[in-house]
């Protein structure tokens, strides 16, 4: 299990079973528009992995919660249906990476599904393009579009960085994408699925998982440091 700065050829994708400078030191996101989004990358992509958590009474698509396997187990891993025995939350492996949005010509934090990866790695693998770092990069989005054409990257075609770009380049807070990717512990897990378990039951006291974080407070990082690691938004599509 693989976490934090990594290559292109390091990731290998498992087969798939069918069936902006940021303020006061908060994160800035990319935010994907509906049609073309064009932006520079400055790193290398950031691996981090990922469920998506859905607790009781939970109407959407669940919450997001960092995967603890990296540390031997994972209480969301080991939940599994009692017929299939298939997980009920499986991992998913996602991707960060710091690029300058050209609409605003300011820094901020692409989160990569898988989707967008694969198409950004093709164009490493291809000799005459090489790094995708050195290119001008849009990402068409296409709403309406099945998932598997819902994000279109294409090459715009190798370029300098500017002067603006160098400088915001020298400026990147690196440790900010390795603490975002760092695979919390199994009691802190269990200690978020209590928060999101509470904030869906609307009962502190109820929580299903409660007891067993009681147990792990002491391992927790506090309130405010764990939502900002465990609850964050992915790029969004106005």
């Amino acid at each position: 299990m693989k976490y934090g700065l990594v290559s292109y050829e390091d990731v290998e994708f498992a087969p798939q079973n069918k069936g902006g400078n940021s303020p006061e030191g908060k994160d800035a996101w990319m935010r994907f528009d509906h049609g073309e989004n064009e932006i520079r990358l400055l790193t290398d992509p950031y691996q981090y992995t990922m469920h998506r958590y859905k607790a009781e009474g939970d109407k959407g698509i669940g919450e997001r919660v960092l995967c603890s396997a990296f540390h031997g187990s994972c209480p969301l891993c080991d939940l599994r249906d009692a017929d299939s025995g298939k997980q009920l939350f499986p991992p998913k492996e996602r991707w960060y990476a710091y690029v300058i949005d050209r609409r605003t010509g300011k820094e901020c934090i692409l989160d990569m599904a898988p989707s967008i990866f694969r198409q950004l790695k093709k164009l490493n693998k291809n000799p005459k393009v090489g790094d995708p770092k050195g290119l001008e990069i849009n990402i068409e989005v296409d709403k309406n579009g099945p998932p598997t054409d819902y994000y279109d990257v294409q090459n715009l075609g190798p370029a300098p960085l500017s002067e603006d770009d160098v400088r915001i380049k020298k400026g990147l807070d690196l440790e900010r994408l390795i603490k975002r990717c760092t695979p919390p512990t199994p009691e802190q897990v269990l200690e978020r699925m209590k928060r999101i378990d509470a904030k869906f039951s609307g009962k502190e006291g109820t929580a299903r998982h409660t007891a067993q974080a009681e147990e792990a407070t002491e391992a927790t990082q506090e309130e405010s440091s764990s939502n900002d690691e465990y609850s964050f938004p992915p790029a969004q599509v106005s």
